[in-house]
């Protein structure tokens, strides 16, 4: 269970870890709306948030991505810059010393060079997309019907493939 921010919507799925009282707690410098609903995933939540948003962009976060002050105004930019777009954001990974084996393995031949070849592509597609870094606009989200919630893996990946079909 965890919690998805669009915009100034929180919808917490079922979390039982103090989430939920900590964000009704929270004294945000922006307009905060907190919901709580029964673990029913990621996308249910997503979708519940992004019905109830007011911005004109989305900004997809998973739980373990800082969302700093410079990935949302880099974010906001990219929307702006290009009228409406599927921005994904390149994202560092950052592992405890000493990691094992599989995980400096993972990093530096699947994590790093996959970030770089995004860094360096003239134009992305949907299979560039994961939901942890992801922005576009509010309505385009909408119109397309937010995140698949009859499949299990991959529902970034397909909301980024309806994008680029729905002209992003």
């Amino acid at each position: 269970a965890g919690t998805t921010r669009i915009d100034d919507d929180h919808t917490d799925d079922g979390s039982n870890d103090g989430t939920l009282e900590m964000l009704r707690d929270y004294e945000a410098p922006y307009r905060l709306i907190v919901e709580h609903q029964e673990n029913l995933g990621k996308s249910v939540a997503v979708n519940r948030a992004a019905e109830r948003a007011s911005g004109t962009y989305c900004l997809l976060l998973d739980d373990d991505i800082v969302g700093t002050a410079e990935l949302l105004t880099e974010h906001l930019h990219a929307q702006e810059r290009q009228g409406g777009v599927v921005a994904a954001g390149p994202m560092t990974l950052e592992i405890p010393t000493p990691a094992d084996g599989f995980t400096n393995w993972y990093r530096w031949r699947v994590w790093e060079p996959h970030y770089r070849r995004l860094l360096d592509a003239p134009k992305m597609n949907y299979r560039s997309c994961y939901g942890g870094n992801l922005s576009m606009p509010l309505q385009a989200f909408r119109e397309v019907g937010g995140l698949a919630t009859d499949i299990t893996r991959g529902e970034d990946t397909d909301l980024a493939y309806r994008l680029e079909q729905h002209g992003l």
